[in-house]
């Protein structure tokens, strides 16, 4: 069974120029359950320089992502300051829109970077082939049918 992912961004003025940076996938923009996706945080100059004002927390909606205990979810530093998250064996639960908070407490609400959305397009169950032999135009005509879950 295969369960296709789509990632849409979704990019708003205020996000962009936020003072947190830039959330990335490097997914493609379908994924199929059980493969791995993976998020890129590029935090500003701002956020780099002054880490005692700053925090860097992962979300999924409105709700907080905790790497250090969910065995799919992997958190690491990669050269040029990016921040990744990988999340492995994804499913439909997995549905959501993934974004990074680097502020908390502050007057005025916290600050996030933009939100990448994560859909799952379909659930694809047997795929199978039927030919149909049309021996009064002497060809064969095959159709695939896709029999989805609801």
């Amino acid at each position: 069974m295969h369960v296709f992912i789509t990632i849409h961004y979704c990019f708003f003025i205020s996000e962009l120029f936020s003072n947190c940076g830039y959330l990335h996938d490097y997914s493609g923009s379908d994924v199929i359950q059980g493969v791995t996706v993976k998020f890129g945080y590029f935090p500003t100059q701002a956020v780099l320089d002054n880490p005692e004002l700053y925090v860097r927390k992962w979300y999924k909606d409105n709700s907080s992502l905790d790497p250090d205990n969910d065995p799919n979810l992997k958190t690491s530093s990669e050269p040029n300051n990016e921040f990744v998250l990988t999340i492995r064996n994804v499913d439909s639960y997995t549905s959501g829109g993934y974004r990074v908070r680097c502020t908390e407490n502050r007057p005025g609400g916290d600050n996030f970077t933009n939100t990448v959305q994560i859909n799952v397009i379909g659930n694809v169950g047997f795929i199978y082939i039927t030919c149909i032999y049309l021996i009064l135009f002497k060809c064969i005509q095959c159709f695939i049918v896709t029999k989805t879950k609801q």
